[in-house]
């Protein structure tokens, strides 16, 4: 039986819930327009997982990385015709090694493959649009990236809308209104094809909307001057995140095109990718302090690397290539180093960096549970283990008489925990140390 519960009421993120025999719950995913979630559902019904198996969900996020792959090809063609192969290949090996890239690579969620290849196809559309004059496509990946992500694209449609003022200062020869307007047509089919589908489904249209304009109504310094040392503070963040030798190199290949080059479109990829790190500021966009909201951001970002940095390199002379070499090894080499460390200890969270031996707890936790026993813990361990859980997250972290009136009720007889809730001096702590004793 289902039973709705409107988003109007304040219920933003559980939409529906499926009673089965008065335990289960299950929802619909509709805090955000659920493309990515009902792609990976195909996918799903076409490869049936069980954990022992779970390791094939990968293949369903390779079809997108390599849509990334081909779309950075494309865009440096489209950006730098002369020069696009070794821009790629550059582009894809920065990419390839970035700590940030590899640390999302393990990340089943839209915003790790889905969300930077609907960008960067969002973009090669546009400036397809304006050379050719041909607008089908860009209305296409608009929809498609409104079904992905609304904040991918609220930053994208900033940053296409500041470069649309601005290009026709550089050259009067683009056709912006008509790259404004596929747009505008193409946001118009993506909300008639989803009131549509909700309609269809009984799902709520209003929910996405919803969810992901809460966070910046419920912020009263939004869009005020108060917020700048906010966004300041997320720029830091973002820019270790994705490496500060990047982003020094990015800020320094700024003044080439500002000063020298009389390409706009140049400007393009370094507009998308600060109004991009802005915006996500502006929202404080971070999962569990981990940036998977800045993703999309990093093919466009490696691809433009690449192509200012080899024309920079082929414009200088003899002595400064040199220089240019050199910091582009050292590049390299900082990510190489940095990446090594995911590609060698793999296996911890999503969200939580230098969490190890989940998959050995959990083999361990299999062995020593029946099949049909319950037990508390994080949802990582009672997935692979195969067993039914009781998550350990939110108020389980902090509640001793739910924890406990739980493990009663349900004859729990193990909790998987981390070594920081048992060592820090907490109720919660000492009471699963003395469940532990026996």
């Amino acid at each position: 039986m289902f039973y709705r519960f409107k988003p109007e009421t304040g219920i933003l993120k559980e939409t529906f819930f499926a009673i089965v025999g008065g335990t289960s719950r299950y929802t619909y995913g509709m805090w955000h327009p659920p493309l990515y979630i009902y792609l990976g559902s195909v996918f799903l019904r076409l490869v049936p997982l069980a954990p022992e198996n779970s390791h094939l969900l990968r293949y369903f996020n390779l079809v997108f990385s390599i849509g990334i792959f081909i779309g950075m090809l494309l865009l440096s063609r489209e950006i730098y015709p002369s020069l696009y192969k070794p821009i790629f290949l550059f582009a894809l090996l920065f990419y390839a090694l970035n700590p940030l890239t590899v640390r999302g690579s393990v990340l089943i969620d839209y915003n790790a493959t889905l969300g930077p290849c609907t960008a960067i196809w969002f973009v090669i559309t546009y400036l397809y649009g304006v050379r050719k004059n041909s607008w089908w496509g860009l209305i296409l990946s608009t929809i498609v990236m409104l079904f992905t992500s609304l904040g991918i694209a609220t930053s994208l449609l900033l940053a296409i809308g500041l470069y649309s003022v601005l290009s026709p200062l550089l050259d009067r020869r683009q056709k912006i209104g008509q790259a404004i307007g596929a747009i505008i047509i193409g946001t118009i089919f993506f909300i008639l094809l989803f009131y549509a589908f909700c309609r269809s489904f009984q799902l709520p249209f209003s929910q996405p909307f919803l969810h992901n304009f809460a966070r910046a109504k419920s912020d009263k310094d939004f869009l005020s001057y108060r917020q700048i040392p906010v966004i300041l503070d997320y720029l830091k963040w973002y820019t270790y995140e994705i490496g500060l030798p990047v982003m020094s190199i990015f800020a320094l290949l700024l003044l080439r095109p500002i000063l020298g080059t009389h390409h706009p479109q140049r400007f393009l990829l370094p507009t998308v990718i600060i109004i991009g790190l802005i915006s996500h500021a502006a929202l404080k966009a971070n999962a569990y302090w981990f940036p998977k909201y800045i993703l999309f951001l990093l093919p466009l970002l490696f691809v433009y690397i690449a192509g200012e940095g080899l024309s920079l390199f082929l414009a200088t002379s003899k002595s400064q290539r040199i220089l240019v070499g050199a910091i582009t090894f050292l590049l390299v080499t900082n990510c190489a180093v940095k990446s090594s460390y995911w590609i060698r200890y793999p296996g911890g969270t999503l969200y939580d960096k230098g969490q190890q031996g989940i998959i050995a707890i959990a083999e361990a936790l299999k062995a020593a549970t029946d099949p049909g026993e319950v037990v508390l813990c994080p949802k990582d361990v009672g997935f692979f283990a195969g067993r039914k859980f009781i998550q350990l997250f939110g108020a389980y972290l902090t509640e001793v008489n739910l924890v406990a009136a739980r493990i009663q009720e349900l004859n729990v007889r193990f909790v998987v925990a981390p070594l920081y809730l048992l060592n820090t001096n907490t109720e919660m702590g000492k009471f699963l140390l003395i469940f532990a004793l026996p």
